[in-house]
């Protein structure tokens, strides 16, 4: 290895992470990398025959995969990989006999049944398709790509009721890939996620979940048009899911001015059980103690009556409450309120739109704090109105936002999130009858290894 070289370990390890971010061509790069310092090269064959197969280019994965076995002759991931590469060659027997040499191999390799299985129904063999599928499943029962394949091979030979049993089996396997998809996408495993996304929509193909899952994932990657598709894919199968119509918006351009409320309840009610650990821990969430810093520079002699807008859990009472005479909160979410009464924190807390609850309430509170809440929101520029009304002469707002590049305000397509621009903010504050307005830049959160920038800002109702 040659001075200035990344050691083997190092290529691979970054091919890796660039995988699992959704970086597949920088994958690729480092394979081949390695692959022309090492030919042969075990993990490095493997990885970049799997990239290639991804993307169907199936010629050269055989070539790279043949050059590979001949370093390593019965590797059981390395037959699988070239018998899925010969079949898209249209070498169909030559793909046959490289899975049944996987199989003999590494009998209890799912993907070698698997090969083995679509390369004889493609060949029209579907007797003998289902005699080894049904062989592969007395060595894992529920395996859904086995599943997948006997179904299909039984509906060529006109057995119905085993390809209607088989297809039951994969409905509800494609459903339980999908949510693991999803969780894969909260730890940032993106290329992960994404295959995995594909096998439950091929598993289950009516799951309007994976569709738009898949379609949310594409638009994190910057693939607009396919993120399109698969969104609208998901719209189809069912026109009334608010997560998918909110995304499918952005994607096209055309976002509304504030989120649909039932889309906020969706993901915030499902979101509750982990949110403390997963924004804290995973996502490096401080803009509660933050908020916190800001304002006691303001009200040295604390916060009075507080309403926390937007309350979720509780995240902003655990931090403001030992400097309030007393803590309220509002929330869309009955699943968040239910872990923010837990804490016993507020003296009162209501399951309301925050718009429509600010609206309505009167001047009581000296103090009105929204972390991360206008990114779920949209255009405050009324809401500013209703909070100086609802504040005390004299009372304080203190919120964050993830900032905007421009001027004015955006959904950015990828987080389903909004971003406000300072000049936007200025007008709305100004609008609203605040005064003092100060902002401070800070790292709101990270996510998938990025850094979301955002502002804290505070502004003092006049009076």
């Amino acid at each position: 290895m040659s001075s200035g070289q990344e050691p083997p370990s190092a290529l691979l390890e970054s091919a890796a992470v660039a995988y699992r971010r959704g970086d597949p061509g920088r994958a690729e790069t480092l394979c081949r990398q390695l692959l022309d310092e090492q030919p042969g090269q075990e993990q490095a064959s493997l990885m970049l025959g799997g990239l290639l197969l991804h993307r169907q280019a199936h010629e050269e994965a055989a070539r790279v995969l043949t050059a590979a076995l001949e370093h390593h002759h019965d590797h059981p991931g390395m037959l699988v990989n070239q018998s899925v590469a010969l079949r898209g060659c249209g070498r169909l027997e030559e793909s046959i006999d490289v899975a049944r040499r996987a199989v003999e191999v590494e009998v209890s390799l799912v993907s070698a049944w698997n090969a083995l299985g679509i390369a004889l129904i493609e060949s029209g063999r579907f007797r003998e398709a289902e005699e080894q599928l049904r062989e592969g499943l007395t060595h894992h029962p529920d395996a859904p790509p086995l599943l997948h394949h006997l179904s299909q091979a039984a509906a060529a030979q006109g057995e119905h009721t085993q390809a209607m049993e088989s297809r039951a089996a994969l409905s509800r396997a494609g459903t339980a890939r999908g949510r693991e998809a999803s969780r894969l996408v909260s730890r940032g495993e993106l290329g992960l996620a994404e295959s995995m996304f594909r096998e439950a929509i091929r598993l289950h193909p009516g799951d309007h979940a994976s569709h738009s899952g898949l379609g949310c994932l594409l638009l994190r990657l910057g693939r607009n048009d396919e993120a399109i598709a698969s969104l609208r894919r998901a719209q189809k199968l069912a026109p009334g899911d608010r997560v998918t119509r909110h995304f499918l918006a952005a994607a096209l351009g055309e976002p509304p001015a504030h989120a649909d409320g039932d889309y906020v309840r969706t993901v915030f009610d499902a979101y509750a059980g982990e949110f403390d650990q997963h924004l804290v821990e995973q996502l490096g969430y401080r803009v509660p103690e933050a908020l916190r810093g800001m304002l006691e520079v303001q009200c040295p002699d604390g916060f009075g009556e507080v309403l926390d807008l937007g309350c979720g859990t509780g995240l902003v009472g655990e931090h403001f409450a030992p400097l309030a005479t007393a803590m309220d909160g509002v929330d869309l979410s009955a699943e968040m309120l239910i872990k923010a009464r837990e804490k016993d924190l507020y003296r009162d807390l209501f399951q309301a739109d925050i718009g429509e609850f600010v609206s309505q309430a009167q001047p009581r509170w000296q103090t009105v704090v929204a972390a991360d809440v206008f990114i779920y929101f949209g255009d405050v520029t009324d809401l500013f109105k209703e909070l100086s009304n609802c504040l005390q002469p004299g009372g304080w707002l203190a919120f964050s936002v993830e900032s905007s590049a421009g001027a004015g305000l955006e959904l950015h397509p990828g987080s389903g999130r909004y971003r406000h621009g300072r000049e936007y903010l200025i007008d709305a504050l100004e609008g609203g009858n605040f005064r003092q307005v100060e902002f401070a830049d800070m790292v709101i959160r990270h996510e998938l290894g990025q850094a979301i920038d955002g502002w804290l800002v505070s502004a003092r109702a006049a009076g």
